[in-house]
């Protein structure tokens, strides 16, 4: 689903929920909201629109391997977890062809913040709206501490073979086959698994992050880290790196928006 918000004030400040487990938590953030700053000035002239042939694949895989993987304890265990909440998320339907027209009426605004002109109505999209929409941490994001692990033993020794050097498709194999008493190591590969996979929307071809990899070793630094800024961060880089590619270099060029907050991982080709 996604959330385009409607608004006329010039400006206000807007308060950011870190989690839909935690609403009590909160960040303050000032957000350039201000239309009438903005001339409005369309990025893509309607003569010089254009089509655009989409293929679409489902990206709650990884939802439904959890689910199907882990047993009721760890599945208690994963809830948790700041991403509880996306074990609840059902198939969802996805209209790319709409995503594609909303993008073309892009105006010319602040990096951090998308602005579309749509009939005689301003639509922003920005991190209030993909906070709002996926629960979860949207703070600042910083560089995490890796050495502090909660127990003797690393994720990567004791699933990926030592080798932090692994590509999605390999993630996904060596989680489906993971065995252990321990539940909480499953839960771990569990979530390490969501985020790379569904939560930063890569391609199966890609490798994990190594860091990400140190990280969950960690069951409270994982989940206190801003999750939601850095998904936001990729989510906006994909929505217009597309379009300005194609405006740029007319042949096919190919962008991945990741799909935490609308259900599908979406390759539109130009």
């Amino acid at each position: 689903r996604l959330v385009l918000h409607f608004t006329n004030p010039c400006h206000f400040t807007t308060t950011l929920l870190h989690s839909r487990r935690n609403a009590a938590k909160q960040v303050k953030r000032e957000i350039d909201c201000n239309p009438c700053a903005l001339k409005m000035e369309p990025k893509i002239k309607e003569s010089e629109y254009f089509k655009a042939k989409i293929s679409n694949r489902s990206s709650l895989e990884a939802v439904k391997d959890i689910k199907d993987r882990l047993s009721e304890a760890q599945k208690n265990i994963f809830r948790r977890s700041c991403f509880d909440h996306f074990l609840d998320v059902k198939e969802l339907k996805f209209s790319a062809q709409l995503l594609h027209n909303i993008l073309l009426r892009e105006v010319k605004s602040d990096e951090n913040v998308m602005w579309f002109r749509i009939g005689r109505k301003n639509i922003r999209f920005s991190l209030e709206e993909f906070a709002l929409v996926t629960g979860l941490d949207c703070s600042s994001s910083y560089e995490p501490d890796t050495k502090n692990n909660d127990d003797d033993y690393r994720i990567v020794n004791e699933f990926l073979d030592g080798n932090c050097a692994i590509t999605i498709k390999e993630l996904r194999t060596k989680f489906l086959r993971a065995k252990s008493n321990d539940d909480m190591k499953m839960v771990k590969l569990a979530m390490l698994y969501f985020v790379e996979s569904m939560l930063l929307g890569k391609e199966n071809i890609n490798y994990i992050n190594e860091t990400n990899i140190l990280l969950v070793d960690n069951f409270t630094e994982f989940n206190e880290f801003p999750w939601g800024r850095i998904s936001f961060k990729m989510t906006i880089d994909s929505l217009r790196k597309g379009v300005a590619q194609r405006v740029a270099k007319p042949k096919k060029q190919c962008a991945w928006f990741p799909p935490c907050f609308y259900g599908n991982k979406t390759k539109l080709i130009y």
